[in-house]
């Protein structure tokens, strides 16, 4: 199950765009051998984050939630040439009022990969940004690596069992 879904989630969200959100202006301040480091281990966080989460669910629970979940594709808006939104709404048996889910979608050449999620307003990557700026302010850029591999060799740990 690993990595057929690790093979689905690189085939549709955008790792590199993702890493560059996610450090923001720290981005341009990190050398070329580091981004080359960080877009990989973005990419295992990432995949061993939500792989942990859907790990949790049992294939029964799934369905169940499935079955009483209704997903609605709500619309599309182009933001310009090679970016668009797609929008949705998630009711879910145990809230009382739809999630809106928004998948802001970069086109890279002729595939449409997801670069971010807002999840009720919120989005995911800015959410890291917030949580990866105050690594780098207070201890730098070796310290978020050090965070990222040890969340990753942890969580990667779990799912192996």
């Amino acid at each position: 199950m690993r990595m057929a879904s690790a093979a689905i989630a690189e085939a549709n969200f955008d790792f590199a765009d993702m890493a560059r959100t996610t450090l923001g202006d720290h981005w341009r301040k990190i050398t070329p051998q580091q981004r080359a480091q960080f877009v990989p281990l973005l990419t295992s966080f990432m995949e061993n984050v939500y792989l942990r989460k859907l790990q949790e669910y049992s294939v029964q629970k799934v369905r169940q939630d499935v079955n009483a979940s209704n997903i609605s594709f709500i619309g599309q808006r182009s933001n310009g040439p090679g970016y668009a939104e797609v929008h949705s709404s998630v009711l879910l048996k145990d809230r009382p009022t739809p999630v809106k889910v928004d998948y802001l979608l970069r086109q890279d050449s002729a595939q449409w990969r997801i670069y971010d999620l807002n999840i009720d307003a919120i989005s995911v990557m800015a959410n890291y940004r917030n949580q990866f700026n105050r690594i780098l302010n207070s201890d730098g850029y070796a310290a978020l690596v050090s965070v990222l591999q040890k969340t990753s060799q942890e969580l990667g740990s779990t799912l192996d069992k």
